[in-house]
C-alpha cells in the first residue's frame, strides 16, 4: 500500500505525521479540525494528498534551520504570470485601477520560445503556477504549447488561478491532459447582482464552465484537475456566502478559500470592508461554518476560520513588538515572476511574494545568456542575502528590517486598519534593507538583463 492509501486507513498516523510538517497543519490542529467533520474519511483523504508534499517539506525546513544561503537545488514552488492582459475589469481588482493609471501600458504574454529558456530553474520544482494577480494566463496565445511543454519534461504538479470566464472545452481538455492539480477559480460572488458589483463579464458563462470542466474530468474518471474558489468575504458577498456553501456541495468543488477583502487602493473597496464591523462579521463566519457542517462540507473550508480582528485583537497588536527572530521558509521555497504592467518583456523577480528586488527583461537576458541560470536568479547575491538575514539565527546576522516587519504583527495590524501605512512602512524598511545589504555584500554581478529594484513596489501595486 502506498502512502496516500496508508494515511487514508489511519487516523494515528494521519495525526501524528502533521507534527513534522512546519508549513502543514499543526497535530492539535487536525485533531480539532476532527472533531468537527462528520465526513472524516473526505478529510482525511485530501490532508493526505498534502502530506506527500512532505520531503519536500523536510528539506526546506532544514535549509532554513542550517541558513544555507545557496542552495544547491532550484526553488520547489514556482509562480509565474503568463499575461498581464485580463479580459475583466473587476471593481475590486488591482488591475482595474492599473489600467486606468496606464492606460497605454504594454501587454506581457511570454511566448513559448521565451518560456523554454526558463527550463533551468524548473529541475527541482514540485509545484508550478500560472498565478493571477495582474492577468489572465489563459489568454497568453501560447497557453496550451507552454503546459504541454511542461508536463513533456518536469514531473512538477500544475496549478493555475483564473476568472474561469475562458475555459472552453479547448482549454478544459489541456488542463485534464496535463494533469493539472488544481484550478484555482476567483469567484467572489454566487449571485449575478453581487457578481456585477464585485467582479464583471458573465457569472452564467463562469458557472457553465465549471459544470463543463467537472463534467469532462469526470467522464475520464479522473479526479484532477481539483477546483478551488477563491472568495474575498465582502459587505456585498457576506450573506450569499451560504449559497456559496450549497454550491459547493452541491457540486465537485475540493475547496472554498474564504480569505479577507483588504482595502489597498480606496474607491469601491473601502466601503465593503467587513473591518468596519468585525463582531458582526465574525459571528456571520461561525454561522457560515456550521451550515457548511450540516451540509457535510465543512472540510472543504480552512481548517481556521477566517475570523476579523475586532478592536481588542488589533488593540494588543499594536501592543506588540516586531519579532527578532524568524520561521519562514520562503527564501528556501518559492521563486515568483510578477510580470510587469509597465515595461514589455519583463518579471520582477523574489523569492517571496512581498519583496521582488530584480527587475528581469527576460528578452534582452536571453538574447545574450540563451537560457534562464540559477545563479543569476535563485541565486543571486541578494537572495542569498535574504536567507542569510531572514530568520535572524544564524551566522552572526542580524534579521534584517524588511523580513523583520513582515513577520511582526505590526504589519499585520497595519494591514488590517490602514494599508497605506503598510506601505509606508514597507518602503522604509526596503530601504534599510538596501542600506544594510550594500554594507555587507561586496559584489553585485552585472547581468545584462536584470537590474536591482529598489523600490517596496512596482508602479501599478503603488
Amino acid at each position: 500500500m502506498d502512502i496516500r492509501g496508508i494515511l487514508k486507513s489511519n487516523k494515528e498516523l494521519l495525526v501524528k505525521s502533521a507534527a513534522f510538517s512546519i508549513p502543514l497543519l499543526k497535530a492539535h490542529a487536525v485533531r480539532r479540525y476532527l472533531k468537527q467533520v462528520s465526513d472524516k474519511a473526505s478529510f482525511i483523504s485530501v490532508y493526505a494528498e498534502k502530506l506527500l508534499d512532505l520531503p519536500a517539506t523536510q528539506i526546506v525546513s532544514q535549509q532554513r534551520k542550517c541558513c544555507i544561503s545557496k542552495p544547491k537545488n532550484g526553488p520547489f514552488s514556482l509562480m509565474m504570470n503568463h499575461s498581464t492582459k485580463c479580459n475583466y475589469r473587476c471593481p475590486i481588482c488591482n488591475i482595474t485601477e492599473a489600467n486606468r493609471r496606464f492606460p497605454d501600458h504594454p501587454v506581457n504574454s511570454i511566448s513559448i520560445s521565451d518560456f523554454e529558456a526558463f527550463k533551468p530553474i524548473f529541475h527541482n520544482s514540485e509545484r508550478i503556477g500560472f498565478m493571477g494577480g495582474l492577468g489572465e494566463s489563459l489568454l497568453n496565445t501560447d497557453f496550451e504549447e507552454i503546459v504541454k511543454f511542461l508536463r513533456m519534461n518536469f514531473y512538477a504538479d500544475l496549478s493555475i488561478t483564473t476568472n474561469g470566464s475562458l475555459l472552453n472545452d479547448q482549454k478544459i481538455k489541456a488542463l485534464i491532459a496535463n494533469k493539472f492539480r488544481s484550478v484555482d477559480i476567483s469567484l467572489h460572488a454566487i449571485t449575478k447582482e453581487t457578481y456585477s458589483k464585485l467582479q464583471s463579464g458573465s457569472l452564467e458563462r463562469v458557472l457553465h464552465n465549471i459544470e463543463i470542466l467537472i463534467k469532462m474530468r469526470n467522464a475520464l474518471n479522473g479526479d484532477r484537475p481539483k477546483i478551488l474558489i477563491n472568495y474575498a468575504l465582502n459587505a456585498l458577498n457576506l450573506m450569499e456566502t451560504f449559497k456559496m456553501i450549497d454550491f459547493v456541495a452541491e457540486n465537485d468543488i475540493s475547496f472554498l478559500g474564504l480569505y479577507h477583502f483588504l482595502d489597498y487602493q480606496g474607491g469601491v473597496r473601502g466601503e465593503i470592508s467587513l473591518q468596519r464591523n468585525p463582531e458582526h462579521a465574525n459571528n456571520i463566519i461561525d454561522e457560515l461554518y456550521s451550515h457548511a457542517r450540516e451540509k457535510k462540507v465543512v472540510h472543504k473550508l480552512p481548517i481556521t476560520k477566517p475570523y476579523f480582528k475586532t478592536k481588542k485583537d488589533l488593540t494588543l497588536l499594536s501592543k506588540m513588538k516586531e519579532t527578532t527572530v524568524g520561521h519562514c521558509n520562503h527564501p528556501w521555497e518559492f521563486l515568483v515572476f510578477k510580470g510587469a504592467y509597465t515595461e514589455k518583456d519583463t518579471y520582477y523577480v523574489g523569492v517571496c511574494g512581498a519583496f521582488t528586488p530584480l527587475k528581469m527583461n527576460y528578452r534582452r537576458y536571453i538574447d545574450k545568456y540563451g537560457s534562464v541560470r540559477l545563479a543569476d536568479t535563485w541565486n543571486h547575491p541578494i537572495f542569498q542575502y535574504i536567507r542569510k538575514t531572514c530568520n535572524g539565527q544564524n551566522g552572526g546576522f542580524s534579521q534584517n528590517p524588511l523580513c523583520r516587519y513582515c513577520q511582526s504583527p505590526i504589519r499585520r495590524y497595519y494591514k488590517e486598519t490602514d494599508n497605506y501605512k503598510n506601505n509606508e512602512q514597507k518602503r522604509k524598511n526596503v530601504k534599510m534593507l538596501f542600506d544594510e545589504l550594500h554594507k555587507n555584500v561586496t559584489f553585485l554581478p552585472d547581468i545584462q538583463g536584470i537590474e536591482i529594484f529598489t523600490e517596496a513596489n512596482p508602479p501599478e501595486a503603488e
